[in-house]
């Protein structure tokens, strides 16, 4: 149905664009999904070294 609507190298140029899109989307949900559990660690680990610090002053004291 849709093929006789539009000629085939439409066809293809708007799907490759919609797939470039889809992908580029992906890429980014992908980046952020692998992003957070490093910022949640990063940030684990500076709470920890600042606890940490404190307990050092806390015992130089």
């Amino acid at each position: 149905m849709f093929y006789s609507i539009c000629p085939m190298e439409e066809f293809n140029f708007s799907s490759s664009i919609f797939v470039n899109l889809f992908d580029i989307v992906l890429a980014l949900y992908f980046i952020w999904f692998i992003k957070k559990p490093i910022d949640f660690l990063n940030q684990g680990f500076q709470v920890q070294l600042y606890s940490m610090i404190n307990v050092m002053e806390d015992w130089e004291n």
